[in-house]
């Protein structure tokens, strides 16, 4: 049973996603869905198939950077279908129902052990609020908005842009990866236990 677990999450997971599309598209005739799509460029098509395909290679390297943390990468084939499974199950089903309950069904089927999966959604967790919070902090640096004047004047805000925000976001990026660079072991704080990735990740 276990060696067919992960090809029915991905089914199952791909069902959910299509009832839910279906949810958002009942209302419309199948002749004005196709009238539509007809409108779209075929060069529009093939770009956005080709991000999709480079979205999901990007999440199947960065499962993998979280897999080596833990030392127990898995073959290609698995890791391509666990990442599909958990993102599609995360983006279409939320993060707290969809992508832990994909990757926790799957991995255990593949050897990985509860423990090994909380130390692996820590890992992704913390590299993922890196890239969060550094692409708003580049976006806020590179060409910051202006704060609309209620907005500072209400809150008493000492800036009229988001270039001080882009600051803070990239400074929580700099500090964690600063910490990974030049600390080792486990770093305690308020009770939690951090364990910094080794050298190469």
């Amino acid at each position: 049973m276990h060696a067919y677990g992960g090809p029915l999450l991905a089914l199952v997971a791909v069902g959910a996603a299509s009832y839910l599309f279906y949810l958002q598209i009942r209302e419309h005739s199948p002749a004005e869905i196709w009238e539509k799509a007809r409108e779209i460029p075929l060069g529009r098509y093939v770009q956005a198939l080709g991000l999709i395909g480079i979205h999901y290679i990007i999440f199947a390297l960065y499962e993998q950077v979280g897999l080596i943390y833990m030392k127990t990468p898995l073959s290609l084939p698995r890791l391509t279908l666990g990442s599909f499974v958990a993102y599609s199950l995360t983006m279409n089903l939320g993060w707290v129902i969809g992508g832990p309950m994909g990757r926790y069904q799957m991995y255990k089927s593949w050897g990985i052990s509860g423990v090994e999966m909380v130390k692996l959604m820590a890992m992704l967790g913390m590299t993922y609020s890196v890239g969060v919070h550094a692409i708003p902090g580049i976006l806020s640096l590179w060409e910051p908005l202006e704060v609309p004047e209620h907005i500072v004047h209400q809150y008493h805000l000492f800036f009229h842009n988001t270039r001080w925000l882009g600051v803070l976001f990239l400074a929580i990026g700099a500090v964690y990866l600063l910490l990974c660079a030049t600390r080792r072991g486990t770093l305690r704080l308020l009770g939690f236990e951090l364990q910094f990735p080794p050298d190469g990740i």
